[in-house]
């Protein structure tokens, strides 16, 4: 093989080893609405491996918004989507991590266009409803004491004695008489 032929070859490979940016005429922009339900969140955005950011990255305090991210060129985008917790007692806030993956294309008129996939906690669960579903709890008010609870007819209290005190009464009473018979027959026999 002749030198010419040979550094032709090398000059091809190293071209072919070098990637491509390509653009657009025009950017393209993508859209990633989220809801926060029940009580007001902190939704965030993070890029993974330098992706592009919006413009902005936290939500304070809403309950719904969307993120706007733009593309100039074709590549293939990843971030994180979450709540942050807040400070509300009474309040119990989803930890749901999103992850999104965003891949921009060009077509044959040299336009930009874009494939959103959206996983939940970073598994297979594919989902198109970014949601965070705050739980509230419901703190009630003390009440007034009210007046105290006076029986209409008082109870005896339960000491556990199980007996019939009719009986001990009889008892009580035959016991009586009969002192009182002895008593009697003994004056009579004196």
């Amino acid at each position: 093989m002749n030198s010419k032929k040979l550094i032709t070859a090398i000059l091809l490979l190293f071209l072919l080893a070098i990637p491509i940016q390509v653009f657009a005429a025009e950017a393209t922009t993508v859209e990633i609405p989220f809801t926060v339900k029940n009580a007001p969140g902190t939704v965030v955005i993070e890029a993974v491996d330098n992706a592009p950011l919006p413009e902005q990255t936290v939500f304070e305090g809403v309950s719904s918004g969307k993120f706007e991210i733009s593309f100039a060129g074709v590549g293939n985008y990843n971030y994180k989507i979450y709540q942050k917790s807040g400070t509300e007692q009474n309040v119990t806030y989803d930890s749901t991590v999103y992850t999104a993956h965003i891949s921009v294309f060009v077509n044959e008129y040299s336009e930009l266009y874009s494939v959103v996939s959206v996983y939940i906690d970073d598994s297979s669960q594919k989902t198109d409803d970014l949601a965070f579903e705050n739980t509230s709890i419901e703190l009630s008010e003390p009440s007034e004491p009210g007046e105290p609870h006076t029986p209409d007819s008082p109870n005896t209290p339960n000491t556990g004695d199980n007996s019939h005190l009719g009986l001990w009464i009889i008892l009580m009473l035959i016991s009586l008489l009969g002192s009182t018979e002895f008593l009697f027959l003994w004056k009579k026999a004196k």
